[in-house]
């Protein structure tokens, strides 16, 4: 097979592109010893990356050359010509190699090839002649130069390789930034479409979670301090919205979004909401005996239509838009410390699910009077 047609010389595999170059030289050329170096990053040194000799079928590695002990060779390397050493014992390119190599290995001739990548030489492939000195022809030099050759495409195809594997990487951290902050339907499209996305849904849920009074305790406490006290209590909700399959949107300050029905539509999404209101009370209720604090929560919840999508190019952020939204946020403001307040709306959809307290029709800023409910448990627990 002709070695321009070895697809896995192509692939970025350089171990197995090293183990074909150099056998492939070998048996062409019927030498002894065929090897490939590369120069270190501060080009001092080359290190062996596959030495191949044929008659024991053995391929080592890991010799390495400096050019403070073999100025004339790494010279001539420069030159960026292949060395044609014929008698390598007294040929001033390589003669420096003679007591200390050449002399113990036998070998008599060298034919080395600059491997070049960009323009610049970042290698040789060394081909070693054991036995009487060998007069190199110009189709072996030509062979020689076309191995070299291999061996930069070798090199090149191993770096387009890592290229795409760090970019992949990157592409994937990218991805999971954004799963981060945003619905995986809404990522998946993000990657497809440049535009807006916006989408209408006839029915969701939204709820509304405040801690009450955290505004004031904010004052007396540090930075840090706050921080980590929010952390933990958001924390603890958002594996509360993962469990009931809910989607955040986002939190304000000390104000917790949550939808459901979003960005995937979902049949029993006031149920959802509804178990994740209670159980979020119950994880305030474990915060306050873990911390020693006193902490409350006031929930709002309203159910109606919605716009949902992402705008913007900078500091993505998935929102939603619509009546239902401000309801559900004046359920939460209007509500009692404590509380899960919900609309008529969601009401009438879970009565049949849950146990409510009417609290009777209220003043709400923007709607007038309207009747709410507060929910306080389910009516049975699931089979």
């Amino acid at each position: 097979m002709e070695l321009s047609r070895c697809k896995p010389l192509y692939s970025g595999d350089l171990a197995y592109a090293w183990w074909e170059i150099v056998e492939r030289a070998t048996r062409t050329l019927g030498v002894e010893r065929a090897s490939v170096w590369l120069y270190n990053e501060e080009r001092s040194q080359i290190r062996c990356v596959d030495l191949y000799q044929a008659s024991p079928n053995l391929h080592t590695a890991g010799i390495v050359l400096a050019a403070i002990d073999y100025p004339c060779y790494f010279a001539a390397l420069q030159a960026d010509r292949a060395i044609a050493a014929d008698n390598a014992h007294t040929d001033p390119r390589t003669q420096e190699f003679s007591l200390p190599y050449l002399t113990p290995l036998g070998i008599t001739s060298m034919l080395d090839a600059p491997i070049r990548v960009g323009g610049q030489t970042v290698g040789v492939l060394c081909l070693e002649h054991v036995g009487t000195p060998k007069q190199w022809g110009l189709e072996e030099q030509n062979f020689a130069s076309y191995l070299a050759y291999m061996a930069s495409l070798a090199i090149e195809a191993h770096a387009r390789k890592s290229a795409e594997t760090a970019l992949r990487v990157e592409q994937e951290k990218v991805e999971q930034l954004l799963l981060n902050v945003l619905p995986p339907p809404i990522v998946s499209r993000l990657k497809h479409q440049q535009s807006s996305i916006a989408d209408s849904f006839p029915e969701a849920t939204v709820l509304f979670a405040d801690i009450v009074g955290f505004t004031k305790i904010a004052d007396l406490i540090s930075p840090t301090t706050l921080v980590d006290l929010l952390n933990d209590i958001f924390s603890s909700f958002d594996l509360l919205t993962q469990k009931y399959g809910l989607e955040k949107i986002k939190t304000i300050g000390d104000a917790y979004m949550v939808a459901g029905g979003i960005p995937t539509p979902k049949s029993d999404h006031a149920e959802a909401i509804a178990l994740l209101a209670l159980d979020m009370q119950q994880a305030i209720a474990r915060f306050n005996t873990q911390r020693g604090k006193n902490f409350s929560i006031r929930i709002g919840i309203h159910t109606g239509p919605v716009v949902a999508g992402v705008i913007g190019i900078k500091k993505f952020i998935y929102d939603l838009w619509g009546d239902t939204v401000n309801t559900a946020s004046r359920m939460e403001s209007h509500g009692l410390p404590g509380s899960i307040q919900v609309s008529e709306t969601t009401y009438q959809i879970l009565r049949n699910q849950f146990l409510f307290e009417a609290r009777g029709a209220i003043d709400v800023k923007g709607k007038g009077k309207m009747p709410t409910y507060f929910l306080k448990r389910r009516k049975y627990s699931p089979v």
